[in-house]
């Protein structure tokens, strides 16, 4: 058994410009400052961004082509040895781009967005493309919860996105609100890394019925010695911790579940005012060749709590679950008791007594508190 802990901290950030008089000059555009030339060995254009990456103060934030099935092969890109000639940020982008050419680029204020051309034809029908006519999360506490939030505000069917974060987890410092006006999921995903910090980027990577998104302070290479399966993606790492390769999929053969993330619906609650209940949303990914009717034992609770002995109440917390290969979303209630007082509460999610023939893996995602 194991147990996914959910942390809150979030940023507010605000900026003061001065005023430009008549003989000030306007700074000139990050997108047109000169960058070195790029040397490619035997890379990706992933690599390219991630060479690029490295001298721009720009955030990068990468959408890798998502495979149908998660079971399925891995997208094999294509990798290059060869130089892109230096010059102006936006014509070096355009030059990456060129190689492969699969791939575009746009800008979000301070962020340069790279995904594939086709993505950008589909409309709405794909999942970044969505727009939300408002948008408003109050006293966000970190990423992780952020984009769970922001997904659950989109209409219909709960599109599913799991968070995974290696090394470091990405924290905002204090508990963070957003509020905009027709933006789209890919942008509303962009605010939230420009509030991890500046620089910050995110990617996106998996199948179609289950994306995985990833913070970073920058892109990074993909390490010489041991390379990556060809298509898994790029490296991403947090400054002042390791680099960590996406792990490529396991073999077909091998039946596994995990929790792949943990959301609180609202982040908030009271004791006697409204609201009083919140929902925990456990999101379990099951792979590979399960066994007839597979299942799992869900359980969920408070792991600790600051100040410590609070207490919350969670209904039916222990669940035996039936199993779908691909994601199965669990709903379970929480709600206030006379022995709730102000704090911050980590709330745990523990898988086990999984079907015989099939493993419990231990999961990377991170996650939000709930806090009374």
């Amino acid at each position: 058994m194991f147990a996914l802990r959910y942390l809150l901290t979030l940023l507010c950030l605000s900026a003061c410009s001065p005023q430009l008089g008549p003989q000030d000059v306007r700074p000139e555009d990050p997108l047109d400052r000169k960058v070195s030339a790029v040397q490619l060995e035997d890379e990706t254009i992933a690599d390219a961004f991630a060479k690029l990456n490295a001298e721009t103060e720009l955030s990068m934030s990468v959408e890798f082509m998502l495979k149908d099935k998660l079971v399925d092969p891995n997208v094999n890109y294509s990798r290059f040895t060869l130089r892109v000639e230096g010059g102006r940020l936006r014509d070096v982008l355009d030059r990456i781009c060129d190689l492969d050419r699969q791939f575009t680029w746009s800008r979000y204020k301070d962020t340069i967005n790279v995904y594939p051309k086709a993505s950008w034809k589909s409309g709405d029908a794909y999942f970044l493309n969505r727009q939300f006519a408002d948008i408003e999360l109050k006293e966000v506490s970190d990423p992780a919860q952020a984009v769970f939030q922001t997904v659950a505000r989109l209409p219909g069917k709960l599109e599913q996105v799991a968070f995974i974060q290696t090394g470091g987890a990405p924290e905002f410092p204090r508990p963070w609100d957003l509020k905009s006006n027709d933006v789209t999921v890919r942008q509303a995903f962009d605010e939230i890394a420009m509030h991890i910090g500046k620089g910050h980027g995110w990617s996106l990577y998996g199948a179609k019925e289950f994306r995985i998104i990833r913070f970073h302070a920058k892109i990074l290479p993909e390490p010489k010695s041991g390379r990556q399966t060809p298509g898994s993606g790029l490296v991403a790492g947090e400054a002042g911790t390791p680099s960590v390769q996406s792990q490529a999929p396991a073999p077909v053969s091998e039946s596994y579940v995990q929790v792949t993330s943990v959301t609180v619906e609202p982040s908030k609650i009271h004791k006697t005012q409204s609201p009083n209940t919140a929902t925990l949303i456990v999101q379990i990914m099951l792979r590979g060749q399960a066994p007839p009717n597979p299942e799992a034992i869900i359980e969920v609770g408070t792991s600790s709590s600051d100040p410590p002995n609070n207490e919350l109440k969670y209904d039916n917390p222990t669940r035996t679950v039936s199993l779908v290969n691909g994601v199965t979303v669990v709903k379970f209630k929480a709600e206030t008791t006379p022995k709730t007082f102000q704090g911050k509460m980590k709330v745990a999610a523990t898988i086990g007594g999984a079907t015989k023939g099939t493993n419990i893996k231990g999961s990377e995602a991170g996650g939000p508190d709930d806090k009374s």
